[in-house]
């Protein structure tokens, strides 16, 4: 119970958590669990849930440390701390999840500036090369982040602009590569629905969602 997993160092800076809602990257604190229950533990193995960081090297050393802390069910606390050296990995766990986070990336930003658009707040989309990079930032970090409305607001007709269609083409023979290098075929959903959306084609005069008032369709 009340399970708390924070990082810290000196030589590394959070730059984005994928995986934890509930992370604060100001305090290094990852995750947050008022109650954490075990993985079901079947032939294959156990799959569970994952937790990935982006770091930002501003120290010389490559020391980052995990500390843990958490009471049982008689309400005992306890904690542990570890301290180990930063490394490239190359296991495929560690490559499915950052493929996956590129993913969730790239699909948020995209709906960050589609519905941007649809609440009547369109601006001059940048050049395809600096949305390309635009896009791929953290999404909290999207300078119209806080300016997309979450309560309140209409229903949006699907919209893929030009500029994003090159982008997931990019991505998607990205995506692919790495689908085969890792041979995990769950991840055909993902690669999938990037495709579809490429082929999206919206026509003057498609058919608009009720929720949508006609004179601001985009």
């Amino acid at each position: 119970f009340d399970l708390k997993l924070k990082v810290d160092s000196v030589n590394f800076e959070i730059e984005a958590v994928y995986g934890s809602p509930e992370a604060n990257m100001s305090t290094g604190e990852v995750m947050r669990v008022n109650t954490l229950f075990p993985s079901k533990n079947i032939e294959e193995g156990i799959k569970g849930g994952v937790i990935l960081l982006k770091l930002k090297k501003i120290g010389k050393g490559d020391g980052v440390s995990v500390s843990v802390s958490y009471k049982d069910r008689g309400l005992n606390p306890f904690s542990n701390r570890k301290t180990f050296l930063f490394k490239n990995q190359n296991g495929s766990s560690i490559k499915k999840a950052i493929l996956l986070s590129s993913y969730v990336t790239l699909m948020k930003n995209w709906m960050i500036d589609m519905r941007r658009g649809c609440n009547d707040k369109v601006t001059q989309f940048p050049p395809f090369e600096i949305l390309k990079r635009s896009c791929m930032i953290y999404p909290p970090y999207h300078p119209d982040y806080y300016h997309v409305e979450t309560w309140e607001r209409k229903s949006c007709a699907l919209v893929v602009s030009d500029g994003y269609k090159k982008i997931f083409s990019i991505f998607k023979n990205h995506f692919g590569d790495q689908m085969k290098t890792l041979r995990d075929k769950s991840l055909e959903k993902e690669y999938n629905l990037i495709k579809k959306l490429i082929d999206i084609d919206v026509q003057d005069g498609a058919k608009v969602d009720d929720w949508q008032i006609k004179d601001n369709k985009m």
